[in-house]
């Protein structure tokens, strides 16, 4: 990798994770500042990242896009370039070493600078979705140990089994006096009614 040129300053920013703690399987959006210090221009032409072992620097975990720039930075000017990477989802919640280098180059020589090179945390993230699921299975349960109760009280031959069956079971909205209201009304009538007879012409 190129050597970094004493002109160039940079300084680097994490939007949603100043903490440095990342959520597996999601984009992370890191801010390359770079300030050219010096009496001549440069011209940046990309940044690039990977996800490395704690333990062994060399043991790359995933490398990360070469994302292209070239845009000149002249004598005393900055500017900020940003930079998105993707966790893959089969990452473990661990601490990882993560670095990002920024390339750039003048006339004559190519250059970079390794603006990030720290450990980071990985966590799972909060899935809302997984969190709904879990909550509609919860009340499936719930709802079938209800109706499994009731049928256990109504098809047990203890007294106290059914009355308490009774309990959960909603009264009709007509009484008997109704029922014997109509039946009479319905008798009377029918038996009132004479029978007509047809004959044919």
């Amino acid at each position: 990798m190129p050597k970094s040129a004493v002109d160039i300053k940079t300084t680097f920013f994490f939007p949603k994770h100043s903490d440095q703690k990342f959520p597996i399987g999601e984009t992370v959006t890191v801010l390359c500042h770079v300030h050219n210090d010096g009496q001549f221009a440069y011209n940046v032409t990309a940044i690039m990242g990977s996800l490395n072992s704690p333990y062994d620097f060399s043991f790359h975990i995933q490398n990360y896009s070469y994302k292209p720039f070239g845009l000149v930075v002249k004598a005393g000017e900055e500017y900020t370039f940003d930079y998105q990477f993707q966790l893959h989802q089969n990452l473990e919640p661990v601490e990882y070493a993560l670095a990002h280098t920024v390339f750039y180059e003048d006339d004559s020589e190519s250059f970079s600078s390794t603006f990030f090179n720290q450990t980071v945390e990985l966590y799972y993230p909060n899935n809302e979705y997984d969190l709904e699921t879990l909550g509609q299975l919860l009340f499936s349960l719930v709802s079938t140990a209800f109706i499994a109760a009731l049928v256990y009280y109504g098809c047990s031959a203890d007294p106290k089994g059914l009355e308490t069956l009774k309990k959960w079971i909603p009264k009709p909205q007509s009484t008997q006096d109704d029922d014997d209201e109509w039946t009479a009304e319905h008798l009377q009538y029918t038996s009132g009614t004479k029978k007509k007879k047809f004959v044919k012409k």
